[in-house]
């Protein structure tokens, strides 16, 4: 038998949150103020697994005040910045709820502006001499491209549109016995190299000393191998940088 129970915490002045618990399992759905109202209903639908994990988790539940804020005025932005399971519900809102909850098209931290859509930023983790990024809130402010001298960052189509990805490698050139080869495995000291015939493709590019045509079908011919020369992978686009 389903029994309700309200909270024995006060969480703000404006709404109680209440629980709906199966006996001898874990809460089966939370309900909060604001929940039948235009962002709150959205949340309520959308992002059911998000707001229910927040409520199972007690380190979580006196934050719960973030939500009510975000379903009763739209105002979602104090879930950025709060708890993981927080921002796992803002993200939810700003992917499934954009225009319910007030997410409007804005500058993300890519420097590229969205038509529409929602407050989307970059989290992005740094590998040696490679980083790459999702666009998806929150952000964690860190830089990919700026940071990684004689990279090439390539990107979804759809980039910077939410859960599109993008990443940079940094590129470095090797002596051949007939030129010269740039990829991301180099372990070379210089970033350019040139040659009687330059060719570049998805990855890498090579020039040759005694070539005057690419010897593989599909290079593209180039005036000298660097990361800008290489081509992005089939639906990618290149780009200046993943986030300054």
């Amino acid at each position: 038998m389903i029994r309700v129970f309200a909270l024995a915490i006060t969480l703000t002045l404006t709404g109680c949150i209440f629980l709906m618990d199966v006996p001898g399992g874990d809460l089966d759905r939370c309900t909060f103020a604001g929940s039948t109202l235009r962002c709150g209903a959205c949340l309520a639908q959308q992002c059911t697994d998000e707001v229910n994990a927040c409520c199972n988790d007690k380190t979580c539940l006196s934050a719960m005040s973030a939500v009510e804020t975000c379903a009763r005025a739209g105002d979602c932005e104090p879930l950025s910045g709060g708890l993981s399971q927080q921002q796992v519900i803002y993200q939810c809102a700003g992917r499934a709820c954009a225009s319910e909850c007030g997410f409007t098209g804005t500058q993300n931290d890519a420097g590229t502006t969205r038509d529409s859509g929602t407050k989307t930023k970059t989290f992005c983790t740094v590998s040696g001499s490679s980083c790459s990024c999702e666009a998806t809130v929150p952000t964690n402010n860190t830089a990919c491209g700026a940071n990684l001298p004689s990279a090439r960052c390539c990107a979804d189509t759809d980039w910077p549109d939410v859960g599109s990805q993008c990443s940079c490698r940094q590129y470095r050139c090797d002596s051949t016995s007939n030129g010269c080869e740039c990829d991301e495995y180099a372990v070379g000291t210089v970033s350019t190299c040139s040659g009687a015939v330059c060719c570049a493709r998805e990855g890498s590019c090579t020039c040759y000393y005694s070539r005057t045509t690419c010897p593989v079908s599909g290079d593209t011919i180039v005036s000298s191998c660097q990361a800008s020369a290489v081509r992005c992978a089939q639906n990618r686009k290149g780009v200046t940088a993943c986030a300054p």
